[in-house]
């Protein structure tokens, strides 16, 4: 055997083999702050995501663009396709409950991998008119949320929120680190 190529089993290092359990264990313990997973090599994270300025904007500019479509007749979903938003953050609010996708219909080419159609929930709609609060963090891991915060925000909170990509891959508090870590399923 060449003494070049490594072992399936081994770790970059050769410094030890860890069973499935352990390296369960060692990803669980290491979310916060991410790590490749030593079983897929895939880059695991729990992100704390917040509510920023373009998401905002989104979620305002769908919703008018849903109270145009008053015609009950008419389809409610706006095709985001054809509208002029950055990036795809809007599709994160789905985390706080205030959008929601329409799946594929079977009549849609099947070569899509989504309708491109958005519609705000009543929920959503509240959040635009800054009727309600949302919490102001969601807990990502695997692309699924995994709790929220106690604290809370509005949609005018949020308006002037700019991304900011340290604040998204650094955590500041550890006691709700530590509790969502503990309760996440690997």
């Amino acid at each position: 055997m060449n003494q070049n190529k490594k072992n399936h089993n081994e770790s970059e290092d050769n410094s030890f083999i860890e069973t499935v359990a352990e390296a369960r264990l060692r990803l669980k313990e290491n979310l916060p702050n991410g790590l490749k997973c030593p079983v897929c090599g895939q880059f695991a994270k729990l992100y704390h995501r917040q509510i920023n300025m373009s998401m905002s904007m989104a979620i305002i500019v769908i919703a008018k663009q849903q109270k145009l479509i008053s015609n009950p007749m008419l389809d409610p979903w706006v095709d985001v396709t054809k509208m002029n938003l950055r990036g795809g953050d809007y599709g994160k609010l789905r985390w706080w409950g205030l959008l929601e996708k329409r799946d594929l219909r079977e009549d849609e080419a099947e070569d899509k991998k989504s309708s491109g159609r958005w519609r705000c929930t009543e929920k959503g709609l509240l959040f635009v008119r800054n009727q309600i609060e949302v919490p102001k963090f969601v807990y990502i891991y695997d692309n699924r949320k995994c709790g929220e915060s106690a604290e809370m925000t509005n949609i005018a909170g949020t308006i002037t929120k700019r991304f900011n990509y340290k604040e998204l891959m650094e955590w500041h508090d550890d006691d709700e680190k530590e509790k969502l870590k503990d309760s996440i399923e690997i």
